[in-house]
């Protein structure tokens, strides 16, 4: 789009000013809600490449067009269809989104639309993060100037001399850290979006000081504003609502039970990372329709993708477009089944080297080939049709590995990550791949063909979420195929006996249904032999399913045998030393707890079996160190039995958040006087070990929320004893607030010399009771008093006549705090009375001046008693 010079075309039409051309639209227009200034600002921002004010008034559109003699279309106000709008490639039944009229979907990234102003920006935008969205967002929403190039050196030789402009670049250099530096000397700002981030972050230094954190170059060009693809968490949800509102009234995609879909589908969202990898699938969810493309959504799903994909026309195809077109499908599928069988990480960058060895080694049929592009290439003689169709054929029949993983970067899948690696970009689409690979294999193979794949790095979650989709029934048969071919010298055979035992173990827990001993015992008794004995004393292990980082047991490996072992009615024999491992089948003793226990990070499934676990446990006491997941269990039994607990278990509890949460979710199922003893428990293990402990948990910290509500007055005062309430006295905030009334009855009924100036201090929470008992020990009774006017007036006044009837000294504290309100009344306690004190007296004169409607009768009492005097 040309930039659009406003003064020019007015000069040119006779106006002399800016603000001339303004008047005229206006008589033209005849709005009386607009002001010419307003007009003379609107063209202002027309001239920097703001239309959506003028395209949403198409009057004063005209209006201006009239009084420029000139058409809309070389104002760029002609609304022409198509122009300007952004289509999605990948979900053609979406409505175009108009970066005129519309916002755009913030996901987290809500500062890649600002307009560019005054200071240089890097957006580093990974692929299918947005980038080109976002280039023509600018372009047609603030005018922006823009620059595409392959890498920053073929920009700077396009860059305009004095002008703001946009920067779309496709791949990085080595030369790059000159460039940018010669890019921010610049006086206009630039806005660089790529998709790889600056040079000062591609070469990090690593820290100094032992930490080995890498940070940014400090010598590289420092880019005052730098934003890359960091989505809020819920990012997936919100693009999915919102273009599915895209399409036609009455469309079939449902975006909750999509959402809910990709949630299952990738909880750790490392497939579908970008708004690019969701709209193929929201399209095909819409295609399908209904619920059916949940059953779909693999083959069915990948393969018309690839095919569209791979199936662009062309007058003229190249060698490489047609070898795309014909073998580009195959060739991705094969490179795909290839790395998931192998050894190497899964989705994670490869070496170019080990990418060429996954590709088919002669993938081409060239009879095939041959009849294609005969039928493809439309020249005008059958002499140069074959001739043409040689020349094909010689190229694509001669296609190296080499060539063939050029031209899958040239359609972009493959992205380079920097060392020599590349990255596979569609990580959704090998998943899915895989796992329509992986589900063949577990109907038709050998369990240990797909038990050999289980070895390789990150394989695991996808062969065990395609077990936990089987029926139970075709569970349980593959287990006995398993079985069957069992060979202990075959590692496929132990991936495969291994997967099996965790997928049941899975199962065991989270549905709890009880399976036949009979049919998966066998089952487990493979499982025993391949089992690796730990030299350092840890529990063992199985040899495709541990932690290669750490020698830590897995908890998930500890979930699964105690779901065995709770689940599944059996008596096996068990070497010594397993009691822990499998409990269920066992008496295990709280106090011979092995130490790899200490080891196990706490999970929440070993949390909901530990109350069954400890149940079986031997013992009379609760040992004073127990793993996190044991203690929530190990408390409550110890409530049951009337075992005794020790400071150690809830210091325990206020080191591990996830055990006190757990343990006082279940203590809300229990009855409550169960809660009221456990708060009892607790409280009392404050008071032993020392009253701090309460008081370093904030007052809205769970712990401290549960004593405050579940501790009983009476369990309280129980714990008073005359040498605790001195410290209890000079510390309230050690207390529960609505027990501290307790504290104060108690300190000045059984220890009346202890200074109560903290008691003192918590006035306002304390109830008439205790305030009544705190106002003879205070000196600053008047202060108390009025407190005790503002809390409880009614009670005030009735101690107020006691105090008169008895001539209490109290009287002239409890008339001098009160409220002015309440003077009416207080008037007539002294009226009744035989005579006035000296206080009283004054307390009238001073009162006159306000009295009001009262002022005689005041006037009249002091005279009363003035004349007695």
């Amino acid at each position: 789009m040309m930039p659009l010079n406003i003064d020019e075309l007015a000069q040119r039409a006779g106006f002399p000013s800016r603000d001339a051309l303004a008047k005229r639209v206006l008589e033209l227009w005849d709005d009386p809600t607009q002001s010419h200034r307003n007009i003379g600002i609107k063209l202002l921002e027309l001239q920097r490449g703001k239309r959506s004010w003028w395209l949403k008034r198409p009057e004063a559109a005209e209006a201006l067009a009239h009084a420029l003699e000139v058409d809309l279309a070389e104002l760029q106000l002609a609304r022409t269809a198509g122009i300007g709008l952004f289509a999605f490639e990948d979900f053609p039944r979406a409505r175009p989104f108009d970066p005129e009229q519309e916002t755009p979907c913030l996901l987290g990234n809500d500062d890649w639309f600002e307009p560019l102003g005054p200071r240089s920006r890097w957006i580093h935008a990974p692929p299918g993060s947005g980038r080109s969205f976002t280039v023509h967002y600018h372009h047609y929403r603030y005018g922006a100037r823009l620059v595409h190039a392959s890498t920053l050196s073929e920009a700077l030789a396009q860059l305009p001399r004095s002008e703001p402009v946009l920067i779309e670049v496709e791949r990085a250099e080595d030369e790059d850290q000159a460039i940018e530096q010669q890019l921010l000397a610049r006086e206009d700002a630039v806005f660089v979006i790529a998709p790889f981030p600056c040079w000062a972050i591609r070469n990090p230094r690593r820290q100094t000081g032992g930490s080995g954190k890498e940070s940014p170059d400090p010598e590289g060009p420092q880019w005052p504003e730098y934003r890359s693809w960091q989505p809020h968490a819920q990012w997936r949800t919100r693009f999915i609502e919102w273009i599915s509102q895209r399409v036609d009234p009455g469309a079939q995609i449902n975006p909750r039970e999509l959402s809910a879909w990709v949630e299952r589908e990738d909880p750790q969202a490392r497939l579908f990372t970008t708004p690019g990898d969701l709209l193929p699938l929201c399209a095909f969810a819409h295609e399908a329709g209904g619920k059916a493309w949940k059953l779909k959504a693999r083959r069915e799903f990948t393969e018309p993708w690839l095919k569209g994909r791979f199936s662009r026309e062309e007058e003229s195809p190249t060698p490489k477009e047609l070898w795309l077109r014909y073998q580009g499908q195959e060739a991705v599928r094969t490179l795909v089944h290839r790395w998931f069988q192998g050894m190497e990480p899964w989705i994670a960058p490869l070496p170019k080297e080990r990418w060429l060895e996954f590709l088919p080694e002669a993938p081409f049929d060239l009879t095939t080939v041959k009849r294609l592009t005969e039928a493809m290439v439309t020249l005008k003689s059958k002499k140069e049709r074959a001739h043409k169709s040689s020349e094909l054929l010689a190229a694509l029949g001669t296609t190296r590995r080499e060539d063939a993983f050029l031209h899958l970067v040239s359609a972009r899948f493959f992205q380079p990550q920097g060392n020599g690696t590349w990255s596979f970009r569609f990580a959704w689409l090998a998943s899915l791949m895989a796992k329509d690979l992986v589900m063949e294999a577990l109907q038709t193979s050998s369990p240990e063909q797909w038990g050999h794949w289980i070895v390789g790095p990150g394989r695991w979650e996808v062969i065990d979420g395609l077990l936990d989709e089987l029926k139970e029934r075709e569970l349980l048969e593959l287990v006995g195929r398993a079985v069957a071919g069992f060979r202990l010298s075959s590692l496929g055979s132990v991936g495969a006996v291994e997967a099996l035992f965790a997928a049941l173990g899975r199962r065991l827990r989270t549905e709890g249904v009880r399976l036949d001993a009979a049919r998966v015992m066998p089952l487990w008794n493979l499982q025993r032999t391949t089992l690796v004995t730990r030299i350092d004393g840890g529990a063992p292990v199985p040899l495709t399913r541990h932690s290669t980082a750490t020698w830590k047991t897995p908890p998930q490996w500890l979930e699964d045998c105690w779901a065995w072992s709770l689940r599944v009615e059996a008596s096996p024999l068990l070497v010594p030393g397993l009691e822990w491992l499998y409990p269920g089948w066992t008496q295990p003793s709280l106090s011979r707890l092995p130490g790899w226990m200490n080891t196990v990070t706490p999970t929440a499934e070993l949390f909901a079996l530990a109350p069954e676990v400890v149940a079986r446990c031997q013992g009379t006491s609760v040992p004073p160190h127990l793993p996190a997941f044991l203690l929530p269990a190990c408390l409550l039994v110890a409530e049951e039995r009337g075992w005794a607990l020790e400071a150690e278990h809830l210091r325990a509890l206020t080191r591990e958040p996830q055990a006190l949460s757990w343990l006082l979710e279940a203590l809300n199922q229990r009855p409550a006087e169960m809660r009221q003893r456990m708060a009892a428990r607790f409280w009392k293990l404050c008071l032993a070990t020392r009253p701090d402990l309460y008081t370093q948990e904030k007052p809205d910290s769970p712990l401290r929320r549960f004593i405050d509500e579940h501790l009983t007055a009476e369990d309280f005062r129980s714990t008073l004893s005359d040498a605790r309430l001195p410290e209890l006295a000079a510390n309230l905030q050690a207390v529960p607030p609505r027990l501290r009334n307790v504290v104060l009855r108690e300190v000045l009924t059984r220890r009346p010399d202890i200074t109560a100036s903290s008691l003192f201090k918590e006035r306002d929470e304390l109830d008439a009771e205790c305030l009544e008992l705190l106002l003879p020990h205070h000196r600053s009774a008047k202060i108390l008093t009025q407190s005790f006017w503002k809390r409880f007036p009614q009670r005030a006044m009735e101690l107020t006549h006691e105090a008169a009837r008895r001539g209490d000294e109290r009287l002239q504290q409890w008339i001098e705090s009160a409220p002015v309100e309440l003077y009416p009344q207080l008037l007539g306690i002294l009226e009744s009375s035989a005579s006035l004190p000296a206080w009283a007296q004054m307390w009238l004169v001073r009162w006159l001046p306000q009295a009001g409607a009262m002022a005689d009768r005041v006037h009249a009492l002091w005279m009363r008693t003035a004349q007695a005097a």
